[in-house]
Order: C-alpha cells, then structure tokens, then sequence
C-alpha cells in the first residue's frame, strides 16, 4: 500500500497554513512600515520646505502659531508652525510640527513629524 493517510495530509496542511500565515503578516508589516516611512520622509521634506520659506522671507516672523495644509503629492499633510521668543530678541524659535491631515491631532496621534530651528533678525547679521 503507496500514500499518506489522512492524518498525514491533514498535519501538513496545517504546516502550510500555518507557514503561509506567518509570510503573510511578515509582509503586511514591511508594507506597513514602508508606508510610515515614506509619509514620515514626505513630512520631512514639508517642514524643511517651511522653514526654507520663512528663511528666504525678507521680514522678521511675529510670535504665533498658524496651520496649513502642506501636501506632498497625493499624501495630505497638515503643517503648524510655531514661532516663539527666546532670551535673545534678535533670535526667534520654529517648530514646525507635520501631521497626517486625515488623523485626528492627539498627543501623538497623526504627527509625523517636527523640526526645530531659529531665526536670527538680519539686521545683526
């Protein structure tokens, strides 16, 4: 008598599915991960692209918050930037905070980034 009996072809069919599963979830997680971060490069590229501007601008930034839509191709971004003082007037903070424009903003909720830089007044240059 030639074959497997059907304990046999049961036990590896649980094998396979049970390989099969694992490669499938070994998959989603890289997609996962390769989808955080091409939006977190994305959020990057939006703040340095913020802070460029507020640079190259010829007039001293005012202390506030504002937002703005910032995308970047086809994902939705949604930029705050925050100027503050410091113990210098000629000097000012940024922070330019990126957030997934379709997450709701928590405490981490949503943000993809931030960067943080300072504005020194031409004048003193």
């Amino acid at each position: 008598m030639q074959g497997f009996t059907l304990i046999e072809v049961l036990v590896a069919l649980v094998v396979l599915a049970v390989g099969l599963g694992a490669a499938m979830r070994a998959v989603s997680t890289v997609t996962t991960t390769s989808y955080h971060l091409n939006s977190a490069a994305l959020a990057l590229i939006s703040a340095e692209n913020i802070l460029s501007d507020t640079r190259l601008e010829a007039k001293w930034p005012p202390v506030n918050t504002s937002s703005n839509r910032c995308d970047q191709g086809t994902t939705e971004l949604l930029c705050e930037q925050t100027v503050s003082a410091t113990a210098s007037p000629f000097i000012r903070k940024l922070t330019i905070t990126v957030y997934a424009a379709n997450k709701p903003r928590t405490n981490s909720g949503g943000q993809l980034a931030t960067l943080v830089s300072v504005i020194i007044q031409s004048t003193v240059l």
